[in-house]
This record gives C-alpha cells, structure tokens and sequence, in this order.
C-alpha cells in the first residue's frame, strides 16, 4: 500500500452570508477539515472535533478538486494547529503578499508597493514579495528599479523550489513585453532548471531569443518544447515561422 501523501489541516475559504433584508451581509470564512490523501489518490474530507479529527466523512474528492479549492493550514494564522515564532511570520508574511497581490491586480499599485514592502520586512528573501515589488516597478515605469530585482532575485537561496516555477515564467513574460530580453531569458531559464519538461517554458524562451533577434536559438528552444509535446500547435505554428528567418 501506498504511504499517505497528503495529510493533516486544511482549510477552505468562502464567501458566506448573514442576516436578512436589508441587514444581510457578506464575509468571508475559513472552514477547516482534516484531510487524507488515499493510495487511489482521492482525498478524504472528515470534521473536525475540539481540533482534531472526527473520523466522520464529509466527502471524498479528487486531488485536482482539492487543489482548487483547498489551502495548508500553514498560509494564514490557524487557531487549529500549533505554530512556532517562525511559522507565525511565515503565515503573516503570506497574508501580506496576498493583499499586495489583490491590490496590484487592481492597478492600486501604490498600496501594492507598501504592502510588498512590509511582506519583505519580515522575509527579504521571499521571492513572491520581490517578484511582486518587481511587477510593480515594471508597472509604472520604473525599469532600472525592475532590473536590480532582477538582480536581487536571482541570488535568492531558495530560488529553485517548486513553487517558484510560474513565478519565473510570469516574470519572464513581463520582462519580455517591456523588451528587457536578456532579463527575461535569465527568469525563463531558472523556470526550466526546475522544470526541464515544461514545453511551455521552452516556448516561452524560444520567443524571447526571438524577439532579441536570436532566431537559431529560438528555432532550438521551439524544437524542443515540440519533442515534448508534437501536438502543440502554437509551437508548430511558431516553428514553420522560424524556418524561414534561421
């Protein structure tokens, strides 16, 4: 039998409504549940009782449902489970980045900087927060300041975690839109070292080579994401291009 891979609190954020008529409000809450990844590799929801699991099931759902929906205990401040001093900052630092996030979204890109600012305070090596900080920078002009995140970013100790991976290719595709190739060549490139078979990644890189106008390494960095996937049609499209400028 397999060992469980997933296992322990989790937590599930909704949109709930209280009162009624004209006194009816909206907020949001976290419902939390103890889940267990099973070795046919659905995930088992139980309640919680005093903080710990009932053993009685909610539902059963896929893992890619659970994805979705599902977030660790360790991304916000959790009553249910015991945190160190460090655990603590790490879920505040989360909680911060978060609501830069929604304000960069927003174009509130001064709000987004502030609280870019703050996450980077408790964690100055965090590559969201600086990612983030950068996206701002890119965002109002400021492309200098862009680059020595850049910079900053790529000597980061933890640069090559898993998750750091779509940070790497968002960054890239920016870099690219504002023509700074070199810039976004170097975040395609630490994407791939954590993924080498992302064909995605490799098209990605293979339009920055492009756009700078190195058309033979494009062509090769194309080739590649198609061995990876022949059915690509964007790269197929970009390929039949790049034979004609080799």
């Amino acid at each position: 039998m397999e060992s469980i891979k997933i296992q322990g609190i989790y937590f599930e954020r909704k949109l709930m409504t209280a009162g009624v008529g004209a006194t009816v409000q909206e907020k949001t809450d976290d419902l939390h549940y103890f889940v267990r990844e099973h070795p046919d590799g659905n995930i088992r929801l139980e309640f919680l009782r005093g903080g710990k699991p009932s053993g009685v099931e909610l539902e059963v759902i896929s893992k890619e449902e659970f994805a979705k929906r599902f977030r660790s205990c360790s991304e916000h401040d959790c009553p249910l489970i015991q945190k160190t001093p460090e655990d603590k900052k790490k879920a505040k630092h989360n909680e911060i980045v978060k609501v830069a996030d929604e304000h960069l979204k927003n174009k509130e890109y001064n709000s987004a900087e502030f609280e870019y600012g703050r996450a980077l305070k408790l964690n100055e090596e965090s590559v969201r927060a600086n990612y983030g900080i950068g996206k701002v920078y890119i965002e109002t002009g400021r492309i200098e300041e862009a680059k020595e995140i850049f910079k900053k970013i790529s000597k980061i100790d933890a640069l090559f975690e898993d998750e750091n991976k779509h940070i790497f290719n968002e960054f890239g595709i920016d870099l690219r839109k504002q023509r700074m190739y070199d810039e976004a060549i170097g975040n395609y490139e630490k994407a791939i070292s954590i993924d080498p078979k992302d064909e995605n990644l490799l098209y990605n890189l293979g339009r920055a080579h492009k756009e700078k106008g190195e058309y033979k390494t494009a062509y090769e960095k194309v080739k590649k994401a198609l061995e990876l996937k022949p059915d690509f049609k964007e790269a197929q499209e970009y390929l039949e291009f790049l034979k004609t400028k080799k």
